[in-house]
């Protein structure tokens, strides 16, 4: 898949959504500000930096700005999830210059799996940013961007606490390998089958094809 595609969202956007149906994405597309993905329930499959996830309940991802990425169903017939969206511009009301330096080395692209008890208390971030991203009035914005901190925080803290799996953690021999598997994955000599049958597996790396 080449086509690539610029989807910009405001300073701040967050969504949940409920899918009962299969739905994958037209093309691969890009934000400008960071991502970061709560999967809630059912399937999804995550094609990131030539490597695919299937993320199921309790798997986030975090996506820097301009990290280009798809999704689609695949099998899964439902899927549920959370979707953060936000910029630097959000964050640089509360934080020095210093301290988003800081966070822009420790929200590092990666899929992790959180416990039951960590993506419960993970929703509920989710929800206090949502709920206030939907009132209005005195300090509504302050309120929306610190609960965005809080939330920020959270992430950083289960990323530090867990084995990341991203692109940028694997070793570039491997990346490397992955990347010629994928530009050359339709030259099968020798086989009797189409390698683009790979299925992905739960938060580990398999080859893009």
């Amino acid at each position: 898949m080449k086509r690539k595609a610029f989807s910009p969202h405001d300073d701040i956007y967050i969504q949940y959504l409920r899918n009962m149906e299969k739905h994958d994405m037209p093309v691969q597309h890009y934000h400008d500000g960071y991502e970061i993905f709560l999967m809630l329930g059912g399937k999804r499959y995550l094609f990131y930096d030539n490597i695919c996830f299937t993320l199921e309940r309790g798997d986030m991802a975090v996506l820097r700005p301009f990290d280009i990425h798809y999704a689609q169903s695949r099998d899964a017939e439902y899927y549920e999830r959370f979707v953060l969206n936000f910029s630097e511009t959000a964050l640089s009301t509360l934080l020095s210059r210093e301290e988003l330096r800081l966070l822009r080395e420790k929200l590092v692209p990666c899929v992790v799996h959180l416990n039951e008890e960590q993506t419960e208390l993970m929703l509920d971030f989710f929800k206090r940013v949502n709920g206030y991203f939907e009132k209005s009035g005195f300090l509504s914005e302050k309120l929306q961007h610190t609960a965005l901190i809080q939330l920020i925080m959270y992430v950083v803290e289960c990323i530090q606490g867990e084995q990341t799996v991203g692109g940028r953690q694997i070793p570039a021999q491997i990346r490397m390998a992955i990347t010629y598997i994928n530009q050359h994955y339709g030259e099968n000599p020798g086989a009797g089958g189409d390698s683009r049958g790979v299925q992905c597996e739960q938060i580990s790396s398999v080859p893009y094809l």
